[in-house]
């Protein structure tokens, strides 16, 4: 009927991948380097024309 409610329950995924690295750490350097990347570009050559549904964004948080 309903999913069961667990209040205290720990999270699966952490909230953010920053709460568990530092800011020198390499996954957090090619993340800011890839969100200061122009992708107009690429966006630009994207169709989706007769593929099904649209993609999901993912570099677009």
């Amino acid at each position: 009927m309903f999913k069961p409610y667990i209040q205290n329950q720990a999270f699966l995924i952490p909230p953010s991948f920053r709460d568990f690295l530092s800011d020198d750490h390499e996954a957090v350097i090619l993340s800011e380097l890839i969100d200061s990347l122009d992708l107009s570009v690429l966006y630009k050559s994207y169709q989706n024309t007769f593929r099904g549904t649209t993609a999901y964004d993912t570099l677009k948080g």
